[in-house]
């Protein structure tokens, strides 16, 4: 299958029919039925940066220069809600590819990223517990489980670069964070194992 543009990021949807393709040069994110083989939708991004983040069956995608965040239906690529962001600026996003949410807005502060959780369907924050020992930090490259409760994070220009793990259960949340390299961090599709660079 081609795309008319070269590919910024690729996110998983539907818990794997999907893919959603960010053609940045574009300006638009591309909607893929792995089964059909076929591009769903190309839809418009009215801003140079934005992110994706794709669920069981709604896309999200943030405009974050304009604190924008807009969700679509992936079977359709019709937009069903649009909202104004109105915490600190959006760094990046992410939503477990077979879940219902929740969506995560991840917000840089400095070295650690911190952030907020999100309903999926009314795009407002959530109401959870901290229920870990520590305040709720993430490293600037997240990965989330597929049923969206784990969420896995590393740094980027660090040393160590970390291994952060949120988990996420009922209305409660909690963080673990190690003090050491191990590469990349992986969450399992069901939250159950985390692959690592170091294994």
């Amino acid at each position: 299958l081609k795309l008319p543009a070269a590919v910024e990021n690729v996110v998983v949807g539907g818990g794997g029919r999907y893919l959603v393709a960010q053609l940045k040069t574009l300006r638009q994110a591309a909607i893929v039925d792995v089964r059909e083989k076929k591009v769903v939708k190309y839809l418009p991004v009215d801003d140079d940066k934005f992110f994706i983040a794709a669920g069981n069956t709604k896309l999200i995608i943030a405009s974050a220069s304009k604190q924008i965040l807009s969700r679509y239906d992936l079977a359709t690529g019709n937009r069903e809600l649009t909202t104004v962001f109105s915490g600190k600026p959006i760094a990046g996003i992410a939503l477990g590819s077979s879940s219902e949410g929740p969506l995560f807005v991840a917000q840089s502060e400095y070295i650690n990223w911190n952030g907020v959780f999100l309903d999926l369907q009314s795009l407002k924050p959530l109401s959870l517990t901290n229920s870990g020992r520590g305040p709720l930090e993430f490293g600037n490259n997240i990965r989330v489980s597929a049923d969206g409760t784990l969420f896995g994070s590393w740094r980027d220009g660090t040393s160590p670069s970390g291994l952060f793990l949120t988990t996420i259960t009922g209305k409660s949340v909690a963080s673990i964070y190690e003090h050491e390299s191990v590469g990349r961090v992986m969450p399992g599709p069901d939250a159950r194992m985390v692959y690592t660079g170091s294994g």
